[in-house]
């Protein structure tokens, strides 16, 4: 086929999904190549990564002509103009989903060049990414609305799952859901106690969802009668450790705690269907909720305290180290990816757990939890990722010689380092001896 061939129409769909056709002269594509230059202290030169290709733009002059030209600029104009992904039908390089970008340029010759019209712009390709949630602004209403329909999804489907029509059942199912009460709440009253003062307003509220659970499992009959209530007193119990104000991995470790006290608690094989469905039916509700409560938790914390202060603490044991965030604001982009891969760990082991017993015993079915969940999750790591667009990120440097911690401070921050020496130590988990001189080849991170 010769190269004249090849050539198609030019056209734009807005997206609206409004198309328009225009003529074109000349074309050109644009790539850029992602780079990363690294400058290090005390060392000449930089290094340079590849990262890969970025975008690619296209410049066009978009050209109409004839006695009404000037009414089909002003219809093209309009189209630039609409928020959101287009298409570019490209003569050359086919159909590209792009958003106009830069300054719309446009000329009107109606003497010399005989009724023509002429708009410059730049098309920008877009990534769209087909099988994730697509949203111009992703925040706290669509999370939350999330988990309202995982909670129905999870309240219905326990109730569907358990059996109760003999009073042994009854009692077997009474059984396991009062060990995963017991035990969840002995782990939460851990965690909310080794968090303090930030902690305050949980404690009663906790305990009003426990006396209510109790309420549910008091007879044979009740919880069997009400168990769509039970469900939703565990995941509402679930909730409450997530909306303290502390760092994201402490809030990842209690979770997890909690969550291999559950697994353990389902490890003895029972006897009989009946027994098999209300021990999953129970475990499944316990472990599911969890799941959501860590990932839209850290996520919804994060959005909160978004641009805040992001006052340290030190390391979970008391001492200086650690610098974990105190109000549950992320501090790093490698801190926001770090959870990210602790809430995904959290997500697939209860994947592979729903996945092992549906593969072992058929008649059980956790389908319609886990695709609410898996929304849940994936809303709140997008929110994770995108707010992580704003943080600094960490760098790693190796002294090659002793330094006073002020000097290297304003080395690296510049007039701002002496207001970063607490972040600084936190970070470091610098002992007495370092705060007063770092030794050559000591690491150390600070952001940038």
């Amino acid at each position: 086929m010769a190269w004249n061939e090849e050539i198609t129409e030019a056209a734009y769909n807005s997206p609206s999904g409004k198309r328009q056709t225009f003529i074109f002269e000349s074309v050109s594509r644009e790539t850029d190549l992602k780079t990363a230059a690294y400058t290090f202290p005390e060392m000449d030169g930089q290094e340079i990564q590849s990262l890969g290709v970025g975008g690619r733009r296209f410049p066009c002059v978009c050209i109409f002509t004839g006695e009404d030209c000037l009414k089909e600029a002003d219809a093209f104009e309009e189209l630039l103009k609409e928020r959101g992904n287009g298409i570019l039908e490209h003569p050359i390089y086919g159909r590209v989903d792009v958003v106009p970008t830069g300054t719309i340029k446009r000329s009107d010759d109606l003497v010399s060049k005989l009724n023509e019209s002429t708009i410059e712009i730049t098309f920008a390709e877009t990534i769209v990414l087909k099988n994730f949630p697509d949203s111009s602004i992703l925040g706290a209403d669509q999370i939350n609305a999330a988990l309202g329909s995982f909670d129905d999804a999870a309240a219905d489907e326990f109730s569907g799952l358990i059996e109760g029509k003999s009073i042994t059942d009854k009692l077997q199912l009474n059984s396991i859901a009062d060990t995963q009460k017991k035990s969840i709440f002995k782990d939460f009253s851990s965690f909310v106690d080794s968090i303090g003062d930030a902690a305050d307003g949980i404690r009663q509220k906790m305990n009003d969802t426990k006396a209510a659970i109790n309420q549910l499992t008091k007879g044979a009959d009740t919880l069997v009668n009400n168990s769509a209530s039970f469900a939703r007193a565990v995941l509402q119990l679930a909730r409450f450790p997530s909306k303290v104000a502390v760092s994201a991995m402490q809030k990842v470790t209690g979770y997890m705690t909690t969550i291999t006290s559950i697994v353990n608690n389902a490890k003895k094989d029972p006897v009989g269907i009946n027994a098999i469905k209300n021990q999953f039916a129970v475990t499944n509700v316990a472990w599911a909720g969890m799941v959501a409560a860590l990932s839209s938790g850290v996520s919804l914390t994060a959005e909160e305290q978004k641009g805040a202060s992001v006052p340290t603490v030190g390391g979970n044991d008391g001492s200086s180290g650690g610098g974990q965030v105190a109000n549950g604001a992320m501090k790093s982009r490698a801190e926001v990816m770090e959870a990210v891969a602790q809430i995904e760990s959290a997500f697939v082991a209860y994947k592979q757990y729903c996945d092992k017993i549906v593969a072992t015993d058929s008649f059980v079915d956790c389908s319609d939890t886990y695709e609410n969940l898996l929304n849940v999750v994936v809303l709140s790591e997008k929110l994770l990722i995108e707010n992580s667009f704003s943080l600094p990120s960490v760098k790693i440097i190796k002294l090659d010689r002793d330094r006073q911690v002020v000097e290297l401070l304003c080395q690296l921050y510049g007039e701002d380092g002496f207001n970063r020496m607490d972040e600084f130590i936190n970070d470091n988990a610098l002992t007495a001896d370092e705060i007063v001189c770092l030794p050559m080849g000591r690491e150390v991170k600070y952001y940038v």
